[in-house]
């Protein structure tokens, strides 16, 4: 195990180089020049130059990039050009707003996934299967934005059982987390179904029925379990999903967060910001995405990683 999980953080290595050239290169395509943007409409063309020589963007692109990923390697991804601070307390600085949310909408998508897809496995082809595949079909298809809206629109203006905006109390997260989560629980539920339904054919399930085993025993003894491989799957790369999209939600709901303010920076131009938070949340999601692959051990003890 040990061997194994050095080897997934050597193979991180490429990746996060990948990622770090591909954010470098969009945000050498964004039009627009940071430094005009610090001076302002009254700053002269030698206020302009000064702050390009000192952001190093008067060298060559390659060095540029150098500079940047040779210092995002220990952790300097330069300063914000909107505050002076650095760009790394910054993003520190808006990261718990943000895991709220997120975690909020992952742990809603897991147990109503989950649970919806067991029941639906179960009652296949009955009334509520039906039920649960027409409302994952909306559940996948429906925008963020647009589900945000209509919840704001029904528990905000019609009932008034919310708040529509903001931070700060439990029940200014429900509907950011309920909006959020909704693909992801769509999703998990479609996955559940279909590797439950797979599991309950097989010849160790009817077996444990044929020894007199209630169904329920059956069940989640011995079918869940193993149905769950798969979509623990899913629930991982749900994690990365559930991240981009804390980016519209923030913004629909004016939630101060990471989503928020990386969408205030790319309006700013504020280069370093935006790369340092792009590139921290790709870490954060191959981060999770290696304790998915070590929680199949947990889940399925024939696995077993050399």
């Amino acid at each position: 195990m040990t061997v194994y999980i050095i080897k997934r953080l050597l193979a991180l290595i490429p990746v996060l180089i990948g990622v770090s050239l591909i954010i470098f290169g969009i945000m050498q395509l964004i039009p627009g020049d940071a430094a005009e943007v610090m001076v302002g409409t009254n700053g002269s063309a030698a206020d302009v130059e000064r702050i390009r020589e000192t952001l190093g963007l008067n060298k060559p692109i390659y060095e540029q990039y150098w500079l940047f990923i040779s210092r995002a390697a220990v952790g300097n991804f330069g300063r914000s050009t909107q505050t002076g601070r650095p760009a790394l307390t910054e993003f520190s600085s808006r990261v718990k707003p943000t895991a709220e949310l997120a975690a909020a909408a992952l742990i809603l998508a897991i147990f109503f996934g989950m649970l919806t897809g067991i029941v639906s496995a179960i009652l296949q082809y009955s009334v509520w299967d039906y039920l649960v595949t027409v409302v994952s079909l909306i559940g996948v298809s429906a925008p963020i934005f647009w589900t945000g809206l209509m919840m704001m629109l029904l528990f905000s203006v019609w009932l008034g059982w919310l708040p529509a905006t903001g931070s700060g109390s439990f029940s200014r997260l429900i509907m950011p987390a309920l909006a959020l989560g909704s693909a992801s629980t769509a999703i998990i539920a479609r996955q559940m179904r279909s590797g439950l339904l797979e599991v309950l054919r097989q010849d160790y399930v009817r077996t444990a029925r044929a020894k007199g085993l209630r169904e329920w025993t059956v069940i989640a003894r011995h079918a869940v379990r193993n149905a769950l491989i798969p979509t623990v799957t899913v629930v991982g790369l749900q994690f990365g999903y559930l991240l981009g999209g804390s980016v519209l939600t923030e913004t629909v709901f004016a939630r101060p967060g990471v989503g928020s303010f990386l969408v205030n920076s790319i309006q700013a131009r504020d280069i370093p910001v935006v790369q340092a938070t792009i590139m921290l949340l790709a870490v954060a999601f191959l981060v999770v995405n290696l304790l998915v692959d070590l929680l199949y051990a947990v889940l399925d003890p024939r696995i077993r990683y050399s």
